[in-house]
């Protein structure tokens, strides 16, 4: 469920000297709305590492590995699996090779998938990113709830501003609107633990609500 706050839209610019008239100014203004929402979505990086004197053992025990765990997550209700990024190189000092993937976990609900996510680092996978994040379609609400919050903060302080001046709104010439960037807001998570000897317990993310805001600013003509 969104909390919504309104942030007081900030007076920018009134050019009054740009009136055509006596009767009539020019404002323009600047109103900011935000919202607060709950993540929905727990998003796990892994990475499956191997290391050996042989390229094709240690990219072989990568890709046993790997299948490994794609089989575990797929068996996991509500997890999205899926394979990054495959590399392998010979060390630069040493006739040593390495190999390693990523595996991306994508999850509604965090206990089943936090559980799997030990199961995985007691089989050796290393855990680089652990974070809750808002879905494509709950930031895209959360998006549009915010720009509706601005569009109206800057519809009361315009008319805030006319009666101040004995004036009335008439028109909005001009709106320009700032989005949020397009890569989705995420809610911290909490430092991400080493792997350890026997069996790893479940890692912990926090769960907080992410702000999400919208900033419009607007031509207005006000008349007498």
């Amino acid at each position: 469920m969104l909390r919504r706050a309104l942030i007081p839209a900030l007076l920018l610019l009134p050019a009054a000297a740009a009136a055509q008239s006596p009767n009539e100014t020019r404002l323009r203004l600047g109103a900011s709305g935000e919202v607060r929402v709950a993540p929905d979505e727990l998003l796990a990086v892994l990475r499956v590492e191997a290391r050996g004197f042989e390229a094709g053992a240690v990219q072989g025990e990568v890709n046993r590995r790997m299948a490994a765990a794609l089989a575990a997550a797929r068996a996991v209700e509500g997890v999205t699996a899926t394979t990054g990024r495959y590399h392998a190189h010979q060390e630069p000092r040493g006739q040593e090779f390495l190999a390693q993937q990523s595996l991306s976990l994508v999850a509604a609900r965090g206990e089943p998938a936090l559980a799997l996510i030990a199961r995985l680092q007691e089989e050796g996978l290393l855990l680089g990113e652990l974070r809750w994040r808002l879905s494509e379609a709950a930031a895209r609400e959360a998006r549009d709830a915010a720009m509706r919050q601005a569009i109206r903060a800057l519809r009361e302080r315009a008319e805030m501003v006319a009666r101040e001046l004995g004036l009335r709104v008439v028109a909005l010439t001009h709106l320009s609107v700032d989005a949020a960037p397009e890569a989705r807001p995420f809610a911290m998570a909490a430092p991400q633990p080493a792997r350890a000897a026997g069996a790893v317990p479940p890692p912990v993310a926090t769960v907080e609500d992410i702000p999400v805001s919208f900033q419009v600013t607007g031509d207005l003509l006000l008349r007498r």
